[in-house]
């Protein structure tokens, strides 16, 4: 029915349902997926005219490029005509009073931000309706992942704290219906405040970023809760690296997908994704049909499309924001992630095809992220970029010039699924390999990450408790080089 109603009335009507979460999961329950998903391309034409009168830098940016947004009246149109935005050509050019809806940022509730790799920080604004949605939104998803309105949950955010998106919006979480604590990445404190804590309350959720949230359950004594979940988001993880978190703490484990630009609430997994992505691990052929890959396993959630509408644009996945709460609204935004998007009654009339019933679950489409298209890897938590690495080499005259420029930067996991980040590099001809050389590059990479990463240099102080080698670095001479390679070298795999 809402896909019927002018967009403002159906707004209205869902936040009515948003402050009942059971009433809202039976309006989500009983909507047809065609349904939702053409509630999704209106709001999103909605959103685009929108953003086109109100927002300044919205504003002059189509006119740059010659749109005259009064002709863009169908949804054809905005997909065909409608240019991307990002970062670098959109956010960063513009002031934040002019990416803001009427050109203000004074009735902002909150101010959240993200560091990139020049380590500048982009400041991204929050209405306090927009904030409200955004708790009611993450209370629906708790209880449909742990049922947080019938028992009572102690959550421990373990993301960093501070002005940092990841830390700031996990605290929306918390209402009336659960309790939250947030000790940061403090490993010993979260520890004491399992034993301390835990035995009052029926079930606790750690949620912070994968690696850091593994070692406080590798150091939690096995069993130590009988109802102990955990929820994960800022990178990708590994179903054998769920397999061990899950053996450790005995219960549930399931990841988030979120950006600073876009937030982090209503892109999840839930018990459907991760049964699809488990049987895609043994069945090649249903693996190529979902993620149109065989040699990767992507992450595979589901999101709300009368929250967010996602399509596949030539450098990524494109998101624009629809809803009439959001003050910074983002209109075809790239965030630099690949991927695609099935619609549900595509995955389900796939999985059919393959024999594999899965429960129908909430009727909203899935979202295929596949990895970052800028050559980043991620890891601990923080973007990892291949010039942190070559710049680290070229400031030490005597290693810099025993290499040819080429290597390649990647995450792999050692034998008890600690991250590791992974760099080989290629020495020069007549070059030899040493042990010692080894201990130099992994020296000065070490210390150019500590010195040119803002985000690497916080995840640094948990690193160095580790008793396992965090960094792994190995150089090859010119003819052993592992990575065949043109004239354009790709640094990450």
């Amino acid at each position: 029915m809402l896909h019927l109603l002018p967009v403002p009335w159906g707004e209205r009507l869902s936040r009515r349902a948003m402050r009942r979460p059971h009433v809202a999961l039976r309006m989500v329950r009983s909507t047809t997926p065609g349904s939702l998903e053409a509630l999704g391309r209106k709001k999103a034409l909605y959103a685009f005219h929108r953003a086109a009168r109100r927002v300044p830098a919205y504003r002059s940016f189509l006119a740059a490029k010659g749109i005259v947004p009064w002709r863009i009246h169908t949804y054809r149109q905005f997909i065909q005509q409608v240019p991307e935005t990002d970062k670098h050509h959109y956010v960063q050019p513009a002031t934040l009073p002019q990416l803001c809806l009427d050109g203000s940022v004074a009735q902002a509730d909150m101010l959240v931000r993200s560091s990139g790799f020049s380590g500048h920080p982009v400041i991204w604004a929050r209405s306090h309706e927009e904030e409200t949605f955004a708790r009611r939104m993450s209370t629906l998803g708790s209880e449909l992942l742990f049922s947080i309105l019938e028992v009572p949950t102690l959550i421990i955010n373990c993301f960093a704290l501070g002005s940092w998106v990841s830390g700031v919006d996990v605290l929306k979480i918390a209402d009336e219906r659960c309790t939250i604590i947030s000790p940061g990445i403090n490993q010993e404190e979260i520890l004491e405040l399992v034993a301390t804590l835990g035995p009052h309350y029926p079930q606790l959720v750690l949620v912070g970023s994968p690696p850091f949230v593994k070692d406080v359950v590798d150091a939690l004594p096995i069993g130590g809760h009988p109802d102990l979940h955990v929820v994960v988001g800022g990178e990708p993880i590994t179903e054998e690296w769920r397999d061990h978190v899950s053996a450790r703490t005995g219960g549930k484990v399931y990841s988030f997908f979120g950006a600073s630009d876009i937030g982090v609430m209503g892109i999840n997994e839930n018990e459907q994704t991760l049964a699809i992505r488990r049987a895609c691990r043994k069945d090649m052929a249903l693996r190529e049909a979902v993620f149109q890959a065989r040699d990767t396993l992507p992450m595979l959630f589901q999101y709300d499309p009368a929250r967010y509408h996602i399509t596949k644009g030539p450098d990524g996945l494109l998101f624009t924001t629809l809803g009439l709460d959001v003050m910074l609204p983002l209109i075809k935004y790239c965030l630099d992630d690949l991927g695609h998007v099935i619609p549900y009654s595509d995955m389900r009339e796939l999985l059919s095809r393959r024999g594999l019933q899965v429960s129908r679950g909430i009727p909203f489409p899935f979202l295929v992220m596949a990895g970052r298209k800028s050559g980043t890897v991620s890891f601990y938590g923080s973007l990892i970029y291949p010039d942190n690495v070559s710049s680290a080499i070229e400031a030490r005259v005597a290693l810099a010039r025993v290499v040819t420029g080429r290597f390649k930067l990647y995450v792999t996991h050692d034998a008890h699924q600690n991250e590791v980040l992974a760099v080989d590099i290629q020495l020069k001809p007549k070059v030899a390999t040493s042990k010692a050389l080894d201990g130099q590059f992994s020296k000065a990479i070490e210390q150019g990450l500590r010195d040119g990463n803002p985000d690497f240099a916080v995840d640094y102080e948990c690193l160095k408790q580790r008793r396992a080698p965090f960094l792994r670095v190995r150089v090859f001479t010119a003819g052993r080089y592992p990575y065949k390679e043109g004239i354009k070298a790709r640094h990450t795999i």
